[in-house]
């Protein structure tokens, strides 16, 4: 897979984790804000086969920490930019640099 369909991927299941996460604050949180967010979105994304994606398997408390990166710096430096889109990027580059640092 090369990596504009492997970005499309990620962006397509984090769009789904999207929308499973807001039904899941609508009911189990009755519509308040999630501040454990990333978390939910870690156990979800790893549960339905984000690592298939990876050389290197992520764990819940790793994806956690760099959801929550990907979206400070979808903030601070492409706040316009759809989301999904910009951390599936981010995904992409940060494994292309870590995969040709280990070889």
């Amino acid at each position: 897979m090369d990596d504009p369909q492997r970005r499309a991927e990620l962006a397509q299941r984090l769009s789904d984790a999207g929308a499973a996460h807001g039904r899941y604050e609508m009911t189990a949180l009755h519509g308040e804000y999630d501040p454990q967010w990333a978390e939910w979105y870690a156990r979800y994304l790893t549960s339905h086969g984000w690592n298939e994606f990876f050389s290197s398997a992520w764990d819940n408390a790793e994806l956690a920490a760099a959801l929550r990166q990907a979206d400070s710096d979808q903030r601070a430096y492409a706040p316009q930019s759809r989301w999904q889109d910009f951390y599936a990027a981010r995904f992409v580059e940060t494994s292309d640099v870590s995969e040709t640092s280990e070889v």
